[in-house]
Formats: structure tokens, sequence, C-alpha cells
């Protein structure tokens, strides 16, 4: 018995530690802009997901491998690469047409899913010592 008493409790002190440093996280997927926002204790906090701004361009550039930049440095790109850059994308949800960018074809749900992922890991790497609890998309 009291040992399944101390187990308990255990259990009960772990889930108020946990409790205590995770949080939860809402995005704002826009067509031009997105925003993120965090809150511990019902205390809202926005993020600061560029050099400049809290909120970020919706806008991804495609290098040669693939690999993604997104926001301000996807916009600066933009000017000598116009074909890699995507814009707009959120606009084409449920279209069926792949977008072509950087001769590759992209789903707009591609684009959202790698926007969300992006944003996901910048609010983590400022929050290391914190887990993600909950999550809010619009």
């Amino acid at each position: 018995m009291l040992g399944d008493l101390l187990d308990r409790l255990r259990r009960d002190s772990l889930a108020k530690e946990v409790d205590a440093v995770s949080y939860s996280l809402g995005v704002d997927l826009g067509t031009t802009f997105c925003a993120a926002a965090v809150a511990r204790d019902a205390k809202p906090e926005m993020v600061t997901l560029s050099a400049r701004s809290l909120t970020l361009p919706s806008v991804i550039y495609v290098g040669d491998d693939a690999a993604m930049v997104f926001g301000e440095a996807a916009l600066r790109r933009e000017a000598t690469s116009p074909s890699r850059v995507a814009r707009a994308y959120k606009r084409r949800l449920g279209d069926p047409v792949p977008m072509t960018i950087s001769g590759q074809p992209f789903s707009s749900v591609e684009l959202l899913r790698a926007t969300l992922r992006h944003i996901v890991e910048r609010v983590s790497e400022d929050r290391k010592s914190t887990r993600l609890n909950s999550s809010h998309i619009t």
C-alpha cells in the first residue's frame, strides 16, 4: 500500500514538473505572412520568427539540392532566381495541379508542411528546456 502511494506521489510530482516546463504553440499559416505564439500558464507570448519582425513572410526558396529557405532570406533570393521561389501557395490548397519550383513539382500541402516544420523548429530552438504540450494551427 505504501509503495503504491509513493509511486502515485512520484507520478503526480513528475506530471507537475512536466506541466511547469511545457508550452502550447499557436501558428497562423497566412497567405502573406505567418505568425506564432506560445502560451505557458495561460500567458501568450508572440515568437520572433524572422530577424526583423515577429512575422515570417510566406515565401519559400528551393535550392538545387531541394533545400528550402524561408521568409526574408527567400525574398532576397527571389530577385536573382524567381523560378526558385514559391509565394501564395496557401491559395492553392486543394488544387491538384502541383506548383513547379526549381523544376520540381510541389503541392501546396507539401509547402505548408515545410513552412510549419520550419516554424516549429524555430520555436523549439528558443525553448530547449521546455516541451511542446499542444499546438493549434489556423
